[in-house]
């Protein structure tokens, strides 16, 4: 049997950094004392997302689906931390069932997509299109995930009627010259797809 990983606490100082935005995540953390601040770059602006208290932890989502950290955490007071590596969630998402992992990197990637929707406003047309498409694409992701024996035919019926009316709206709007530049990339509104995620294992 694999040894588990032993936790171990660390303690910082205020103004301390944690980790970084764009660094790779190795560990995810608990907050034992004091308050950890969760700052992000957007568009070279520095916005700050929270404040992580007390029995609160972060940094696990960069651990779990092996993406780079979202943002930059510092300590704000003296603060301990308990680090909880890497090789501990690997240990135990491998005895979790497919379907339920599959279901986690769904979640992570909607949380990440919903972070740069919400934190960049849309200024184009396409902008705002696309912000539509996401959340459409949203729903329908969690919608077939799930297995609702009573779930409405109605509701299908009535996101199929939206993702018509998106197409229309994009044909329609192909010709249309924004005066203003796109912030929203494809990437950054594109959602995670749960057959894809299950056909990894």
């Amino acid at each position: 049997m694999a040894k588990t990983p032993l936790l171990d606490r660390r303690s910082y100082e205020n103004g301390k950094v944690i980790f970084a935005q764009g660094e790779a995540g190795d560990a995810a953390f608990v907050v034992e004392m004091g308050e950890v601040a969760i700052f992000k770059e957007i568009d070279g602006e520095t916005v700050r997302l929270g404040t992580i208290k007390q029995g609160g932890i972060f940094g696990e989502m960069a651990v779990i689906d092996g993406t780079p950290r979202m943002a930059t955490a510092i300590a704000e007071g003296h603060t301990i931390l308990v680090r909880v590596p890497k090789a501990v969630f690997d240990q135990k998402l491998a005895s979790c069932d497919p379907f339920i992992r599959g279901l986690i990197t769904i979640f992570l990637g909607n949380i990440r997509a919903a972070h740069k929707l919400y934190n960049r406003r849309p200024r184009s047309l396409t902008d705002h299109l696309r912000q539509f498409e996401a959340f459409a694409l949203d729903m329908s992701t969690y919608i077939n995930a799930i297995d609702v024996e009573d779930f409405s035919p109605d509701m299908a019926e009535a996101l199929d009627d939206l993702n018509r009316a998106l197409d229309r709206i994009r044909a329609a709007s192909a010709n249309h010259r924004d005066r203003r530049e796109s912030v929203l990339s494809a990437d950054d509104t594109r959602g995670v797809n749960l057959r894809a995620v299950l056909d990894k294992g």
